[in-house]
């Protein structure tokens, strides 16, 4: 080998002085920064260090040009072609119909089953526009799962701006299009995997140019908060934290409102960076981009539904927000009227404020502890008390009731355990009402996971349900070590029945480590050594 590198360097490959274009190195000399002198076959240095010489052809500026034309020239047959499906929507309340029709109004064509749009997506070449009628249909399939990214927008007016093209001022801004695109790609399978990169690849795109030019603002946010959920849901958890601490509501500001629904809309958004950023904060143990304390000086109300803000206006929304939820407990906190984001936004609030009291328990002053302490436990105890159930009803055409479950309250019931265990473990040992308090939460989330059993997808997307499903288990297996250690054939009733809830958050926690297999060194270890607990 040295004599073969001394037989190049001594002169069999003539010295070429040249200057290469942009992109024309090879990809070695490019990886490895070592200077390239654009030979083929294989370039001096490749032939030096031994490795694979290979060149990327680069796309030329002509090239480029004519495939920005080609786009401009599809938007422009977009603008002519289009027809829009226009919703002249009042916004006076008093000429709403009660309760008011919040169904999402599509297009004329029947829509396409879940299969079919899948078919149609994988058929669909990049380099031309998508269909009118395609974008519709994935459009419609994240709609359906919205909550699950934290998105709440009023339906009919976001039906009037899909139909828009993008250029349209009024339509929606690139980066929400192709923010949305992306997740529901991402829901279609390994085969669709490069469809996700593509659209992950224009979402980030067209952040810089809203931001640039202050264009749509709210689709920015919307964008940032579907493209974090995506990181989420893959894993990408380190992506998602940097992407969520720089999307703070705080650097928009929005004015020109028309309407109710478009105030409603903003306070949406606020609560769900709130959301994203606070969760991923508290999961990474890591500083966030929006203020933490006892007290943070957040005033936005709390989400409500939008048949709530039609049928009584803004006049009648409560504005008890975060403040009242957090220093006056339960007199101002009501959440029968909440939406699922408004709901969503509260639990994690709580578990922000449990984690926090836990986190200054050690350097406050007792009397200041212990009045934070009872504020929290009011708060939760009122949300908890009037959580809708997991199991909702639905009534078919045939007129049966079915009870189907809603995954984004399996996630808000499993957050607002997790806080009641937080909040009440600190003086369980020596409280026997905290004790209490934090063993029925460990059952409560233990049943919710027997409610999913069957159903990963109810798990999917949710890395933060380790850590928390983990504060369940470790508090049963406190309870069974306590059974086990009394001896008494008593509890023989106790025992079993806490052995079989453990072995309900096992099974979740097996399934979450199969989705995420990042999980593996958390809580693997922690199932192996509960399995003794289980056998007996």
């Amino acid at each position: 080998m040295p004599h073969a590198r001394a037989s190049i360097i001594g002169g069999n490959y003539p010295f070429i002085p040249t200057t290469l274009g942009r992109g024309e190195a090879c990809f070695g000399c490019r990886k490895h920064k070592t200077k390239c002198d654009g030979r083929k076959p294989s370039c001096v240095q490749c032939e030096i260090h031994g490795r694979r010489c290979a060149y990327i052809t680069p796309v030329s500026r002509v090239k480029k040009l004519e495939e920005r034309v080609k786009e401009l020239e599809s938007q422009l047959q977009d603008a002519v072609d289009y027809s829009p499906l226009v919703l002249h929507l009042p916004i006076m309340k008093a000429s709403l119909p009660d309760p008011v029709d919040l169904t999402l109004h599509t297009h004329p064509a029947p829509p396409m089953t879940r299969d079919a749009a899948i078919q149609s997506l994988l058929a669909w070449d990049p380099n031309h526009s998508m269909s009118h009628s395609l974008r519709l249909n994935l459009f419609d399939t994240f709609l359906n799962h919205q909550a699950q990214y934290s998105v709440d927008v009023y339906l009919p007016r976001f039906r009037e701006r899909v139909n828009l093209p993008s250029t349209h001022p009024d339509g929606l801004h690139p980066s929400l299009v192709n923010a949305i695109l992306l997740a529901t790609s991402s829901s279609f399978g390994p085969d669709a995997k490069p469809y996700e990169d593509l659209f992950l690849r224009r979402a980030r795109e067209q952040f810089q140019h809203s931001l640039a030019h202050a264009d749509r603002l709210e689709d920015f946010f919307w964008a940032c908060i579907i493209t974090t959920w995506y990181y989420i849901r893959n894993g990408r958890i380190h992506e998602a934290y940097h992407l969520a601490t720089n999307i703070g509501p705080q650097h928009a500001s929005f004015l020109h409102l028309r309407d109710m629904f478009e105030v409603a809309e903003r306070i949406n958004i606020w609560w769900s960076v709130y959301l994203v950023e606070r969760r991923l904060s508290l999961y990474m143990a890591l500083p966030g981009g929006l203020p933490h304390g006892a007290h943070p000086n957040f005033t936005t109300p709390w989400p409500r539904s939008f048949s709530d803000v039609a049928r009584y206006g803004l006049d009648n929304w409560p504005n008890d927000g975060l403040n009242g939820l957090l220093s006056r407990g339960a007199t101002l906190t009501t959440v029968a009227s909440d939406s699922l984001l408004g709901l969503r936004a509260k639990s994690i609030a709580l578990l922000a404020r449990a984690a926090w009291s836990v986190y200054t328990s050690r350097s406050s002053v007792p009397e200041e502890f212990w009045v934070t302490h009872v504020r929290t436990d009011n708060a939760i105890s009122r949300v908890q008390e009037t959580l809708p159930s997991v199991k909702e009803e639905h009534h078919p055409m045939t007129g049966d009731t079915v009870h189907q479950i809603n995954p984004t309250l399996v996630h808000i019931h499993i957050t607002t355990y997790t806080s009641v265990i937080i909040t009440h473990q600190v003086t369980s040992d020596v409280d026997p009402s905290a004790y209490e308090k934090c063993l029925k939460a460990a059952r409560a989330m233990a049943a919710v996971t027997r409610d999913i059993h069957g159903d990963l997808s109810m798990l999917y997307a949710q890395t933060f349900l380790g850590p928390m499903l983990c504060s369940g288990a470790q508090f049963l297996e406190q309870e069974i070590k306590r059974l086990h250690a009394s001896g008494s054939p008593d509890h023989v009733p106790e025992l079993r029945n806490a052995q079989q809830d453990l072995a309900s958050i096992a099974y979740a926690l097996w399934s979450l480590v199969g989705l995420y297999p990042g999980l593996v060194l958390h809580i693997v270890p922690y199932l192996h050594r509960i399995r003794s607990l289980l056998d007996d």
